[in-house]
């Protein structure tokens, strides 16, 4: 039986090496999670992913907008625009 290292021990030991900064294992789901909800993946896939029943607890826990401000203003104005 092999010994299978736990998330954490890895993180922050390939952190340093890959040049990156550590981060919790709940900010790379959020991140995760906000990539796949961003890219406009199917939200059934996102939620079986996650562990979740429901996308309401994806998005409401998990999802922040990973849009720079120049780029969201340049969506809202498009719409406005239209």
């Amino acid at each position: 039986h092999s010994h299978i290292p736990n998330f954490a021990f890895t993180s922050s030991t390939l952190s340093p090496l890959l040049l990156i900064p550590e981060r919790s294992t709940h900010k790379i789901r959020k991140t995760y999670a906000s990539i796949l909800l961003s890219s406009k993946v199917d939200e059934r896939l996102i939620t079986l992913q996650m562990g979740h029943t429901d996308i309401t607890t994806t998005k409401g826990i998990y999802y922040f907008n990973r849009k720079s401000k120049d780029e969201s203003k340049n969506i809202i104005s498009s719409v406005i625009n239209y």
